[in-house]
């Protein structure tokens, strides 16, 4: 699982992260199919954060390597164009780099002449700057906002199908019917990013 916890009680941030393997897959042999990536730096005088959490599909056949290309590719694509675009119109360079996410993993699985099912992953993205926040979320997992004072929040709800077990990716063909976006203004708040493996833990207590 993937947890990431930006704050801003100062002009920097704060953050955790972690990952682990569960047991379900430590039993049958299938390695951590779950990533994030987290980048801080300035813009302008401006300090930011950038970062993604990713769940490679359980069917999927390259599902671990998915989910860190995922992150690593959302990452990337913002901190390179960063410089240029600058913190005003943070929204579309977020959807601009899922959108690279999306089509490089599509293009991954038309060289290989593999259906995308196989490249298959969720991705949870966000842009954070002491005066705006981007959030981006396919797939199921969650991103919850707040804190003990204002009180806590999802800020999407899981994408589920029929089943629980059932979840939208960013390979699908119909990705961004399905992709959800929220911008928030002002000072941001504690962020908790995490796949689905937490969603039991933090979002039905």
């Amino acid at each position: 699982m993937s947890l990431l916890i930006p704050t801003s009680t100062r002009p920097v941030f704060n953050w955790a992260g972690a990952r682990a393997t569960g047991a379900a897959h430590a039993a049958s042999g299938v390695p951590c199919q779950d990533a994030f990536a987290l980048h801080m730096g300035t813009c302008r005088g401006e300090p930011y954060l950038v970062a993604a959490v990713a769940d490679g599909a359980g069917s999927a056949q390259f599902a671990e390597h998915d989910s860190c290309f995922a992150v690593t590719r959302f990452s990337a694509f913002v901190l390179e164009e960063l410089p240029a675009w600058g913190l005003d119109g943070l929204d579309a360079l977020a959807l601009d780099a899922v959108f690279g996410v999306h089509r490089s993993l599509r293009r991954m699985a038309s060289d290989a002449s593999l259906s995308a099912d196989q490249f298959a992953t969720t991705l949870l993205g966000m842009i954070v700057t002491p005066h705006h926040t981007s959030l981006l979320q396919i797939g199921d997992g969650g991103i919850v906002m707040g804190n003990e004072q204002s009180g806590w929040r999802a800020v999407f709800p899981p994408q589920h199908g029929e089943y629980h077990n059932e979840s939208r990716f960013i390979t699908d063909a119909d990705a961004f019917d399905w992709l959800q976006q929220s911008q928030h203004g002002g000072p941001p708040q504690t962020l908790v990013a995490f796949t689905d493996g937490l969603e039991d833990l933090l979002l039905y207590p």
